[in-house]
């Protein structure tokens, strides 16, 4: 998330999908499970940041790919504060299975303004190329936002800040004055 995080930033989500016992092998006996994470994260889960670009699995620490497509990363203004959350699932390659076999995250998002949220996949993996045991992919992203192939999902606002809410005295005021203003024309 870019920019100063306000206080009352909230992040709800809601995981569902497949868990199994990691073999290395293909998933054996899948699971589903409806709200494996089920959450609310507030300003204080924002654990590292800011950065104008995410880490990459693979490339010893360096982080070379934009947050959301098109982002210059060469822009200290679009440096990302940012929380790893583990949904605690996995995808399979059934595609008969609920949600075709993918992970599917529910979401509410309260608090931004004036901001870019962006939303990245990461993957672990038992057995891959780059590493056993280790976070080897992420969704593909590039800063040409017309270069073909990318995914990734963002959330641009450009609100100022909430609107607060009247107290309970500020609108039990304005009721008794409506009220007033109806009667008095009544009355004429």
């Amino acid at each position: 998330m870019t920019g100063p995080i306000s206080d009352d930033f909230s992040l709800k989500i809601k995981s569902s999908g497949y868990q199994w016992a990691a073999t290395g092998a293909a998933p054996v006996n899948p699971t589903y499970v409806s709200g494996a994470v089920n959450e609310v994260f507030t300003t204080g889960d924002f654990k590292y940041g800011p950065q104008t670009a995410k880490p990459v699995p693979g490339t010893l620490g360096v982080w070379s790919l934009p947050f959301y497509s098109g982002q210059n990363i060469n822009d200290p203004e679009t440096a990302q504060n940012l929380m790893f959350i583990d949904l605690y699932l996995g995808n399979t390659s059934d595609r008969s299975s609920i949600d075709s076999g993918s992970a599917k995250v529910e979401f509410e998002l309260d608090g931004i303004f004036d901001s870019t949220s962006s939303f990245n996949v990461y993957s672990w993996a038992t057995v891959a190329s780059i590493g056993n045991g280790t976070i080897n992919w992420t969704n593909r992203l590039s800063t040409n936002p017309l270069e073909a192939g990318q995914s990734g999902y963002s959330i641009n606002t450009t609100a100022i800040a909430a609107v607060p809410e009247p107290g309970q005295a500020a609108l039990l005021g304005a009721g008794v004055s409506a009220f007033a203003l109806t009667r008095r024309k009544r009355s004429a």
